[in-house]
């Protein structure tokens, strides 16, 4: 009898656990919905697998990848996707589930692979730099950010004097990478109501971007 009284007991708890992330995830999507309705965009809670057909470093890792919640359209003139995404890590008894939120775009520039994401304190001094790491003329930026590019003439053309200050002053996000003619801002896994941000850093991130490159390298 205490066996199944105990064993009840853990059922409910397991079920309670269950509802709870069922309504979070409800409250959730109710939230981008309405950050949707103020940026213009349509809203999807549907898992988009294609989405991560897309040639972003973020979009090998790990297993179990999907898009949870998606929003889609034009903004600023511009097309728009915000979206929440996540994979598994398969180490560990159980893994790990990473989560963020990702902001997609296209840029008319004929972009080689190119990332840039910030470092912490403990990597800035323990960091070896590699083979394919560019580096620029500011001291302060090369601290702050690591950019991988094969095309050297490319991130430097890129990284400018403008671009460079405005990165240093930019909102924190994990990592901006550029390819094929599209550009992806990405942070750790954001509430619905910074959404909008994401959007405006991306869109000042175009912005930025030098007139060198927009004619150096016109889509294909």
């Amino acid at each position: 009898m205490i066996v199944i009284v105990a064993l009840v007991g853990i059922g409910a708890v397991a079920l309670a656990y269950v509802l709870l992330r069922a309504s979070g995830r409800s409250r959730r999507l109710a939230e981008i919905y309405k950050v949707g309705e103020g940026l213009g965009l349509s809203f999807s809670p549907a898992e988009e697998p294609h989405e991560l057909d897309l040639p972003f470093s973020l979009f090998q890792l790990g297993a179990k990848r999907r898009v949870t919640a998606e929003l889609r359209g034009e903004h600023a003139g511009e097309p728009l996707r915000l979206f929440d995404y996540q994979y598994a890590s398969p180490g560990g008894r159980y893994g790990s589930a990473f989560r963020f939120t990702c902001a997609l775009s296209t840029l008319p520039v004929a972009s080689p692979p190119f990332a840039l994401r910030p470092v912490g304190p403990v990597e800035r001094v323990t960091h070896r730099r590699h083979r394919d790491e560019v580096a620029t003329d500011s001291d302060a930026f090369n601290r702050r950010y690591r950019v991988r590019c094969d095309d050297v003439h490319f991130a430097s053309s890129l990284l400018d004097a403008g671009m460079i200050d405005w990165l240093l002053r930019a909102p924190k996000f994990f990592a901006l990478e550029l390819c094929e003619s599209r550009v992806l801002v990405v942070r750790r896994a954001a509430k619905p109501s910074g959404w909008p941000d994401l959007a405006a850093t991306l869109e000042q991130f175009r912005a930025h971007v030098p007139e060198s490159v927009w004619s150096a390298y016109p889509p294909g």
